[in-house]
C-alpha cells in the first residue's frame, strides 16, 4: 500500500481522488447543508470578529472560510488562501473577488511560503489529520512562525473521542482479533476500516468521496485523527494556549425510520446536536472538534 507518509500521495488523495465539491451547499442537499451549518455554527463562537490579514492554509478554493466571513460580516484586511491543489487556487469564479483582498498561491502547509510574522489569523480546518503524526506538530511550529505576537489559529478536526470512531475502533480490532491477525500501521488500520464501513462512510457524510478509488489505488486519508487531549497537547507543544473550544456535528450510527425525508432528517440532527450540547456531551458525541488559540 502507498503510505500516506510519501507527500506525493497525500497530494494524490486531493488530487486524483477526493471529488471536491463546487459549493459550499453541497447539491443542495439538506443533510449536507446541515453539516455545513453546523460548523459555521461551531466557528462563529471562536473566530475573531476583526481577523485582520488571515491565511486560510490548506483551504481549497477558500470558499468556506469566506462563506463565514460574508455570515458574520466580518472585517478582515485580507486573506491568502493556500491550496497545492491548482485546480482549487485557480478557479474562474474567483475572478469576481476584489483582487486588493483576496489572494491565491499554491503552496504546502508543511511549509508555508509565507514570512515570519506576516498573518494575524490562521484558519486551518480538516488538514492535521491527513498528516502523520510526526508531522503534525511540525506544522503547527510553522503557523506559529508566520503568526504575529498575540496571532490566533483557527483549526478543526475530526473529533478522535466521537463515540462513532471508538465504535469503529472496538469492531476493527475485536475482528483482527478474532482472526489472529496484527496490524500496527495507522495506515494499515485506516485503509482496513474503509473497506470494512465503506457503505457507512459514504452514508455518513463521506458521499463525496470515491472510497473505491482510494482503495484501488492504495491511498489511505485519515491517519491523524486526535482525541480532544492530544490535539491540545500538540497545540501547546508548538506554542500555543488554546483560548476557545467548540464541537459541532451529529452523525447517527444508523438509519433511522424517515431518513428519506432529508429535510426532517436534517432537523432531527439539529435537534440532537442542541441536545447533546445542552447535556455537554459534544466530546463524545460530536465529530467535528474546533479550537482557537493564541501564540505564545
Amino acid at each position: 500500500m502507498k503510505k500516506i507518509n510519501d507527500t506525493g500521495n497525500l497530494r494524490g488523495f486531493y488530487e486524483e481522488v477526493n471529488i471536491k465539491k463546487t459549493t459550499v451547499t453541497f447539491l443542495n442537499d439538506p443533510v449536507e447543508d446541515y453539516y455545513v451549518e453546523s460548523r459555521l455554527a461551531g466557528l462563529s463562537a471562536l473566530v475573531p470578529r476583526d481577523p485582520g490579514a488571515v491565511l486560510d492554509a490548506g483551504g481549497g478554493s477558500g470558499s468556506f472560510f469566506r462563506l463565514l466571513c460574508d455570515r458574520l460580516d466580518l472585517d478582515f484586511r485580507d486573506i491568502t488562501v493556500l491550496d497545492w491543489a491548482i485546480a482549487e487556487i485557480e478557479r474562474p469564479d474567483h475572478a469576481k473577488l476584489d483582487p486588493a483582498k483576496h489572494f491565491f498561491i499554491q503552496g504546502d502547509v508543511q511549509a508555508l511560503p509565507v514570512k515570519s510574522g506576516a498573518v494575524d489569523l490562521i484558519f486551518n480546518s480538516e488538514v492535521i489529520e491527513h498528516l502523520p503524526p510526526e508531522r503534525s506538530v511540525e506544522m503547527l511550529k510553522d503557523f506559529l512562525r508566520v503568526l504575529r505576537p498575540g496571532g490566533h489559529l483557527l483549526i478543526t478536526t475530526p473529533n478522535g473521542t466521537d463515540y462513532r470512531r471508538i465504535l469503529q475502533e472496538t469492531a476493527l480490532s475485536l475482528l483482527l482479533f478474532l482472526g489472529g491477525k496484527k496490524i500496527g500501521s495507522l495506515d494499515d488500520r485506516e485503509y482496513l476500516k474503509s473497506r470494512l464501513f465503506r457503505k457507512y462512510l459514504k452514508f455518513t457524510g463521506h458521499s463525496h468521496v470515491n472510497v473505491e478509488a482510494i482503495e484501488k489505488k492504495g491511498l489511505v486519508g485519515h491517519t491523524n485523527v486526535l482525541p480532544p487531549s492530544k490535539i491540545k497537547a500538540q497545540l501547546k507543544e508548538a506554542g500555543f494556549t488554546v483560548t476557545k473550544t467548540a464541537f459541532s456535528i451529529f452523525i447517527p450510527l444508523a438509519h433511522i425510520p424517515f431518513v428519506n425525508r432529508k429535510r426532517a432528517y436534517a432537523r432531527s440532527l439539529f435537534f440532537a446536536e442542541k441536545l447533546i450540547k445542552t447535556l455537554r456531551l459534544g466530546k463524545f458525541f460530536l465529530s467535528c472538534q474546533m479550537y482557537l488559540a493564541v501564540k505564545g
